[in-house]
């Protein structure tokens, strides 16, 4: 079986509880003939952007569904019959594929406030989604504290010191312990 979206807009001439007689003969044809429906939406009434037939508004259904190739020639052939429909749409769709993770992508991460770690229940307001480019408190007062050890060795006149060679090597000496 294949599945299928059909669209198709229905005369508004009908009232509303006709249009919906006509959308379950075609759900039952669909069902008899071993077909399985999808999703259906609701039935709206929509101005066209142009008319259709003499027409400058009409309901507007989506239903998508399974059903044999071979049954889709009737299924069409019975629209067709329809004088109430009045533009019909049948798409082919194709399966969803799933991406495979690459190596190295991490899945979204959720933590998991105190409270519930203590208590093994789970309430809606103890998942919060962690950004991939947040910081944690942690890590923005190290950040803050480099801040400012950087401005604390600045000179008073604003410039920088100068720092040579010899002095950087001493430093990784005592550094690494040699």
């Amino acid at each position: 079986m294949k599945s299928y979206e059909l669209t198709y807009i229905i005369s508004l001439e009908l009232a509303r509880g006709e249009a919906e007689t006509i959308i379950k003969e075609i759900e039952s044809f669909i069902e008899k003939n071993e077909g399985i429906i999808l999703k259906r939406e609701n039935l709206v009434a929509k101005t066209l952007s142009y008319s259709v037939r003499g027409q400058s508004s009409g309901f507007f259904n989506v239903l998508d569904f399974q059903l044999n190739p071979e049954k889709l020639n009737e299924l069409e052939k019975k629209i067709e019959k329809e004088k109430n429909i009045i533009r019909r749409m049948v798409l082919i769709k194709k399966p969803e594929k799933r991406l495979k993770m690459r190596r190295g992508e991490k899945k979204f991460k959720f933590s998991l406030g105190s409270d519930a770690l203590k208590t093994n229940t789970l309430n809606k307001e103890d998942f919060s989604f962690t950004s991939p480019f947040a910081y944690s408190s942690v890590e923005i007062e190290n950040k803050e504290n480099v801040k400012k050890e950087s401005e604390d060795k600045k000179p008073a006149n604003g410039k920088p010191e100068r720092i040579e060679l010899k002095n950087i090597e001493e430093k990784l000496d005592e550094i690494l312990g040699e």
